[in-house]
């Protein structure tokens, strides 16, 4: 057929509106976010023989979101990384800092951050490799906080003072980035709920061997507790002990400048980043994928 529609398993990626003319044994839904649409009422969560998830913490705020998605039928099979395209010993460039994520996601964090960090350390660099004047271009005019926050990080990249702003990298130019990045900081502060429900360039970072400091949000303690220092984000209460401490950028710097001054430190996060990231390749992805399907009973 040119367009065949039976199928014995039918697997969609985040919403179902366009499978209805299809005709499967099983129904599977690869959700990339915690919205998916399933339907005016939503009945369609029931009709779901497995959902794949990108982690436990994906699982738990998806089922939380869309109640008729049954947390029973919901498999991690997580996301991966080409572990052949960071073969070789990491040689960073001492002090270089690489942001490379959405800007709306806490580059005024990381800016903050890194001022603190160069009043001991002024030879220290941050590169920003997210192609920041096209994601800036998306907010600029908007009446929000995150598009004046992203106003004052346009204003610190043009002062430079050690903020160079890389543009759009290609994928090798991206990895290079990564080999010669020194530390990995990311507190992210994404503006809707369910957007860090992985972090696939930390995966990346940590198969280069890069150590990282970044926040406690959403899956970011799940994937990468094992390997990156983990702080509340700047501004916010933390316990300690009976009590509350404000964290601020300062906090963070100082973590960022232990991993600095200590080489020990650093060598060691850099060697468990590198053994978290292998747990987590594309074959592994394929293994679970594989494992969850396996379950499903065909005709």
């Amino acid at each position: 057929e040119a367009h065949p529609t039976k199928t014995d398993i039918l697997v969609a990626v985040h919403n179902v509106e366009h499978v209805t003319g299809y005709n499967a044994q099983h129904f599977v839904l690869m959700a990339n976010g915690i919205d998916p649409w399933l339907g005016g009422d939503g009945s369609w969560g029931d009709r779901l023989s497995a959902v794949a998830c990108f982690s436990q913490c994906h699982v738990d705020l998806l089922t939380a979101t869309r109640p008729s998605i049954a947390p029973e039928i919901c498999c991690v099979t997580g996301l991966g990384v080409e572990l052949q395209d960071y073969v070789g010993e990491q040689k960073p460039v001492v002090g270089r800092i690489l942001f490379a994520n959405d800007p709306a996601r806490g580059l005024w964090h990381v800016i903050d951050i890194f001022d603190c960090i160069r009043q001991e350390r002024p030879d220290v660099e941050l590169r920003i490799a997210y192609d920041f004047a096209r994601q800036f271009e998306n907010w600029r005019w908007q009446a929000n906080a995150i598009a004046e926050r992203l106003w004052g990080c346009q204003e610190r990249i043009e002062r430079g003072d050690g903020v160079v702003n890389l543009g759009g990298l290609s994928r090798a130019e991206l990895i290079a980035e990564q080999f010669s990045c020194d530390l990995h900081i990311m507190p992210s502060d994404p503006p809707n709920v369910g957007s860090q429900i992985h972090g696939l360039t930390q995966l990346e970072m940590a198969a280069a061997g890069v150590p990282m400091v970044l926040s406690d949000i959403e899956a970011f303690p799940e994937m990468f507790g094992g390997c990156a220092t983990i702080l509340p984000l700047p501004g916010t209460m933390a316990r300690a002990g009976e009590d509350f401490e404000r964290i601020d950028a300062a906090d963070w710097a100082e973590s960022a400048l232990r991993l600095l001054r200590d080489p020990g430190a650093w060598l060691g996060a850099s060697q468990v980043g590198r053994l978290v990231a292998a747990e987590h390749t594309w074959s592994n992805v394929l293994d679970r994928w594989q494992a969850m399907l396996s379950k499903l009973e065909l005709d």
